[in-house]
């Protein structure tokens, strides 16, 4: 785009309404990305319950894998210490 044979009032209309486009998507990327975080953290705190949490801490699963943890934790500690 030239801006031949425009005149000098209308360039400095141009250019302030691109600083106003260039502020208004600035300020809507800025409103988009705190939605989207409000978002994640509402999903994250729907979807992980302190419920759940409790369920799960009291859970035969829970023991097992503490327990299987454990014995890798022992197997590599035994293996370090061999050498």
């Amino acid at each position: 785009m030239t801006l031949e044979g425009v005149s000098e009032v209308s360039k400095s209309h141009i250019q302030a309404m691109l600083g106003f486009i260039r502020r208004w998507i600035a300020a809507f990327r800025k409103q988009c990305s705190e939605r989207a975080l409000l978002k994640m953290d509402r999903d994250t705190k729907n979807l992980v319950t302190v419920q759940n949490i409790r369920s799960f801490k009291n859970s035969s699963m829970a023991r097992e894998a503490i327990k299987l943890l454990a014995s890798v934790e022992k197997k590599e500690l035994q293996a370090v210490s061999m050498f």
